[in-house]
């Protein structure tokens, strides 16, 4: 649990371009979910708050990664299965 929090820190904030990289909100929001279901246990402090934050930007940016439109939907899922299916024929 430690290790994926560490990554997703390092991968949301490049520090050298002192830039967020908002494509990172999804597994923020994912692994919130996850402690929230499977390690309520530990009573992590903040992470109610953390979810709701990172749910409301993830509304905004999850459908802008699969497309808006139909026309972007099936070029973006297009480009998702050739990548898929070049792992089945290497």
């Amino acid at each position: 649990m430690f290790a994926r929090w560490k990554k997703l820190e390092r991968d949301i904030y490049n520090q050298r371009k002192e830039r967020f990289d908002i494509t990172q909100i999804p597994d923020v929001y994912d692994s919130c979910k996850y402690d929230l279901l499977h390690n309520a246990h530990l009573n992590l402090e903040g992470l109610d708050e953390l979810f709701k934050v990172a749910q409301a930007l993830a509304d905004g940016v999850i459908p802008n990664e699969y497309g808006i439109n139909p026309i972007q939907k099936l070029k973006i899922g297009s480009k998702i299965a050739r990548r898929l299916f070049g792992k089945f024929f290497d």
